[in-house]
């Protein structure tokens, strides 16, 4: 919806956006970041030498953990060694995170 109001010299616009299936397209694009290396923003590494590229809003969004060490780290592209974390166990959790949204 669209609303114009007047007064006097003052003239008030105001605009109602609404996109039907917002969630669903977030989600979609969400999960479409899972395994694009291309805008990834975050390396992490496990104990047995892999390393993960994944993205920061995607981390930040779904992990309290995460979005603490993150904010914390100040880097633009931080790299988090997950001392104990094997790949496999990494990948699962990634896995997750990207398919409960």
């Amino acid at each position: 919806w669209y609303q114009r109001r007047v007064h006097g010299d003052r003239t008030m616009e105001k605009f109602n956006v609404a996109w039907n299936g917002f969630d669903t397209s977030a989600g979609n694009s969400f999960r479409s970041l899972h395994g694009d290396s291309e805008f990834s923003d975050v390396t992490l590494a496990c104990d047995d030498d892999g390393l993960f590229s994944a993205h920061k809003f995607v981390l930040i969004a779904s992990s309290k953990f995460f979005r603490k060490i993150i904010l914390r780290s100040g880097q633009s592209h931080p790299f988090l060694y997950l001392r104990g974390v094997k790949y496999l166990l990494l990948q699962n959790i990634m896995d997750f995170i990207t398919w409960k949204c």
